[in-house]
Parts: structure tokens; C-alpha cells; sequence
């Protein structure tokens, strides 16, 4: 099923809620790498990102960031069940 992975970044020491979107992309993944807590990325994971943040210059390289969390949004979809919205992966500095 194809997935909405949506890229967030917190910076070390801020709160839940304070992230910024930094990239977002659809992937396909099966049912068993959505319930599993490691696909596509796990808590401690490095991911490498194309998008920079806001404050750095657009012909930033991609850069390297460390998972801290990774929350599925799903929703009810009439009497079928439940639908996976977006996955959203909660990242930040390497070295935090």
C-alpha cells in the first residue's frame, strides 16, 4: 500500500509539537513493514534527507538526522477498517 512518510524535525531540547516538516515523500510498504517498528525507519535509525532545513541555504547538501519517533496517522474509513493516513518520522541532529 502506498504511505505518505512525512519528515519532521525537532531540534535537540525542544518539546513534542514544535517540529518542522522537512520533507515528505509516498513509499509502498506492506502490511507487515507498516506494524513493524523498524520499516522503513527505526527509533535511532540515521536517515540522510534531501530537503534542508528552512534556515540553511537551498544548495544545502543532504544531510544525515537520527529517528526519535515515528507515529502512524491513521483513520476510520467507513465499515472497512482502518486506513493509514501518513507515517510521520519525528528526526533530529545525529549527535543529540
Amino acid at each position: 500500500m502506498e504511505v505518505n512518510i512525512v519528515y519532521k524535525y525537532r531540534a535537540p531540547g525542544e518539546a513534542p509539537g514544535d517540529e518542522t516538516t522537512i520533507e515528505s515523500k509516498s513509499m509502498d510498504l506492506t502490511e507487515d513493514e507498516l506494524n513493524d517498528p523498524s520499516q522503513p525507519h527505526g527509533f535511532g535509525d540515521t536517515v540522510t534527507l534531501a530537503s534542508p532545513l528552512p534556515s540553511q541555504d537551498d544548495e544545502a547538501p543532504p544531510q544525515d538526522y537520527k529517528v526519535i519517533e515515528r507515529n502512524l496517522i491513521v483513520t476510520q474509513w467507513e465499515d472497512k477498517g482502518f486506513f493509514v493516513q501518513e507515517m510521520q518520522v519525528v528526526v533530529t541532529d545525529p549527535d543529540a
